[in-house]
């Protein structure tokens, strides 16, 4: 009864110390996992401006190809012989390739900056914990 009532008592100790004296670190737990919440929203923040501005770019290419595509096609019915029809097409098949080409990579490009902007944020807090970790 007495190692009961010895027990009963130093757990109320403990508990009056708090979560920190039991478990030495949580403090930094704590900070970590505050800062990981802003690093989340930083990222989030990040992405969506990135897709935005990938967003814009696909419209305004697509607005380019179809202006090219009703040019062409006033060029088709303006062409006198077949031989004028089969350069138009040819050429607006060559301008299509060389422009989907070079939009390609124009958001490729852009793919990968909204990737290491997004994951700039995140990858500061990782370094952060494995700092916080204990080295053996």
């Amino acid at each position: 009864m007495t190692e009961q009532k010895g027990e009963a008592q130093r757990a109320k100790r403990e508990e009056g110390k708090g979560v920190q004296a039991r478990m030495p670190g949580v403090e930094d737990l704590l900070a970590l996992s505050g800062g990981g919440v802003e690093a989340y929203l930083r990222c989030c923040e990040a992405s969506l401006k990135g897709l935005a501005s990938i967003n814009e770019e696909v419209a305004h290419f697509a607005d380019q190809r179809i202006r090219a595509s009703f040019e062409t096609a006033q060029s088709l019915m303006k062409a006198t012989d077949p031989a004028e029809a089969v350069r138009t097409q040819v050429d607006f098949a060559r301008s299509a390739t060389e422009q989907y080409l070079q939009e390609a990579t124009k958001l490729l490009n852009l793919a990968t900056q909204v990737a290491m902007d997004s994951l700039g944020p995140i990858q500061g807090q990782v370094t952060t914990a494995f700092g916080l970790l204990p080295r053996k």
